[in-house]
């Protein structure tokens, strides 16, 4: 499993605007990192039971446009900034608490 620590060196190419090619591959391996995970704990928050009620609660909500691949970097650049204790901790669960953190679901006016 990939430490915090690990991709927090890959991704802190992010906050520059021009890179050589070795930067490249680590922006590309943290961009990656990131998005699949975003992914995959999205898919499983969209798992329905047999009667289409939803298995999970929805953790976080992206903009409805989206977010870009640096965008994300970004945000778990600036939630590891603030959160230099969970350095430990597996990079998966990071980037889930900094994608909570960024964006939380709130209820939509009716």
């Amino acid at each position: 499993m990939l430490k915090s620590e690990s991709l927090l060196s890959y991704c802190q190419v992010a906050k520059k605007t021009v890179w050589t090619d070795n930067e490249m591959i680590q922006l590309q391996f943290c961009n990656g990192y990131i998005q699949g995970i975003s992914d995959a704990i999205q898919l499983n928050e969209a798992m329905v039971d047999a009667h289409g009620r939803l298995l999970h609660k929805q953790t976080f909500c992206l903009p409805d446009d989206g977010i870009s691949t640096t965008e994300a970097a970004l945000v778990y650049l600036k939630y590891m900034d603030a959160h230099p204790e969970e350095l430990h901790e597996e990079a998966s669960v990071t980037v889930w608490n900094a994608l909570t953190d960024a964006y939380r679901c709130t209820a939509k006016p009716k």
